[in-house]
């Protein structure tokens, strides 16, 4: 299992601890928009929650991997074996809604990531603003070159976490991993017409693949925070 390598942070990845951050960051110039430090505590404290989330996504494959099978031979048998069923079609369903959960939070540290790395380095949009998302930064990756070595990994965590939110056929296909927990989507959009296609392209990553790219990502952000 693998997961995110929590650099600032004490008692087993389990605390945060501000003493990391270098104190330029209390100047004035980098608290214009928020306070620099709390961001960063935000950030840290974020992924200490989604390693448990982690977790749970792997004890939830695992529960279900063997659909538990209706035994009618007597009726006591009968009776237990739908509770059985039901208790593993809840945690079916309740799989689904926690990978959507998940990607959402490990996009939301991205996107946070990338506003402090816009602040660190007090480079901004053109109106003034840090970039707020990774879909800013993929439009304007001509101007912000830090992460250039990313730009596929956040076009992958761009799509799975569009395509959570807004395809509408993503939903009607849950199923069950073989090997191990995995994130796979259907990726649609509108044509240039504005009529709706189904399918676009399908996205397949693993769990454990996913995030040491993550890890790469936040190290590589990591040194240009400290530098």
């Amino acid at each position: 299992m693998e997961l995110i390598k929590i650099i600032d942070s004490v008692d087993n990845g389990l605390t945060y601890n501000a003493r990391f951050l270098p104190r330029k960051y209390t100047q004035e110039e980098f608290n214009h928009f928020f306070k620099f430090e709390l961001k960063h505590y935000s950030i840290v404290n974020r992924m200490i929650y989604l390693n448990s989330s982690i977790k749970h996504l792997w004890k939830g494959w695992s529960d279900c991997l063997n659909e538990p099978t209706i035994d009618d031979s007597n009726q006591e048998t009968f009776i237990n074996s739908i509770l059985q069923h039901k208790i593993w079609q809840n945690n079916f369903i309740n799989r689904y809604f926690s990978k959507e959960e998940f990607i959402a939070g490990l996009r939301k540290v991205i996107d946070e990531c990338l506003v402090l790395y816009c602040i660190a380095r007090q480079k901004f949009k053109k109106n003034g603003n840090p970039l707020e998302s990774i879909g800013e930064y993929l439009n304007e990756s001509n101007r912000f070159k830090d992460f250039d070595n990313f730009i596929d990994f956040f076009k992958l965590i761009n799509d799975i976490s569009n395509s959570y939110k807004h395809s509408i056929i993503n939903c009607q296909f849950i199923g069950i991993e073989k090997d191990e927990p995995n994130f796979y989507v259907f990726v649609t959009k509108n044509d240039k017409n504005g009529q709706f296609n189904y399918l676009v392209n399908s996205v397949w990553i693993t769990l454990d693949n996913l995030i040491k790219q993550f890890n790469e990502f936040y190290l590589h952000f990591d040194n240009i925070l400290k530098n």
